[in-house]
């Protein structure tokens, strides 16, 4: 999975297994959102 800016997210990365979970799912919540908005601005 691509984030907006072509950053590769990492589902099952380090982050996850140090029980970061929550940081990375705030970090994809707040990418989603952006392309959101983007994509909303672009049409």
């Amino acid at each position: 999975a691509y984030g907006p800016k072509g950053n590769k997210i990492h589902y099952s990365g380090p982050l996850v297994r140090s029980g970061n979970i929550d940081q990375v799912l705030k970090d994809h919540e707040r990418q989603i959102q952006e392309a959101v908005r983007r994509a909303r601005l672009d049409k």
